[in-house]
């Protein structure tokens, strides 16, 4: 099985707690508004942050990366004329597509991976990442992908990306993953492993803070402010960051 076909797979068990595996919401226990409601809680947050910050200086575009079905691309259209959500499963953006209507602010668009080559250098004020880089297949990968997150960040614009700093042990071993894609590579279909046997596709991956900083520094990019959050699976930070 490849990653983009785990999450075809998540898409049509359960895109919902897919995308914000919150307790006590799996197997299709969220409500639609209540889902999105998070997300334009979740984006105030962020712009409120950014006016402190004084980052984006401008407002025209913003790229949500891992938007599946549109749940902060959606709130990202109260702040910014254009937003484009970009995702690896062709059924999330489906799904993202379908929920958006008509509207002409939100543009949902399928990836090969971490590749945003179709996205002209600089091209978005705002770059929008959380709860996404840690499903990519590694530490390479999510490498790879925050370098073009701050390539297509505009100069005096402003990238947000979340990303775990440690990970227990049982979370990186992933036996529950690792174990659903040998039996979906068996031919058992998803919903059985999914529904009966409580298994799922899902693993996590992290980078230290300090490889992050680096990371960022090597590219020409400034951290300007970290949000640093502790519990029972891990510690995360979420970065705000200027393409200097």
């Amino acid at each position: 099985m490849t990653q983009r076909q785990d999450w075809e797979d998540l898409a049509a068990l359960d895109p919902y707690w897919a995308i914000l595996s919150a307790p006590g919401r799996r197997f299709r226990r969220w409500c639609p508004d209540e889902f999105f409601e998070t997300g334009r809680e979740e984006i105030a947050h962020v712009m409120d942050t950014a006016r402190r910050l004084a980052y984006p200086v401008g407002r025209d575009s913003a790229l949500d990366f891992g938007c599946g079905v549109g749940r902060a691309t959606r709130a990202l259209a109260d702040h910014f004329e254009t937003c484009v959500g970009v995702d690896i499963s062709e059924t999330m953006i489906a799904e993202a597509r379908r929920l958006a209507g008509g509207g002409t602010r939100c543009h949902f668009v399928t990836i090969q991976g971490g590749d945003l080559a179709q996205f002209e250098s600089g091209q978005f004020d705002l770059v929008y990442s959380v709860l996404v880089l840690q499903h990519l297949e590694g530490s390479d990968a999510i490498r790879t992908v925050i370098t073009e997150l701050v390539r297509v960040c505009a100069r005096r614009g402003l990238l947000v990306f979340q990303l775990p700093r440690r990970l227990p042990v049982t979370t990186r071993l992933a036996l529950r993953a690792r174990t659903y894609r040998v039996l979906r590579g068996l031919g058992v279909p998803r919903e059985t492993l999914y529904n009966r046997l409580r298994l799922h596709p899902s693993r996590m991956h992290f980078l230290d803070s300090d490889e992050v900083a680096a990371l960022l520094r090597s590219t020409g990019a400034a951290i300007l402010h970290t949000e640093a959050k502790t519990d029972e699976s891990g510690s995360s930070a979420t970065y705000y960051v200027t393409h200097l």
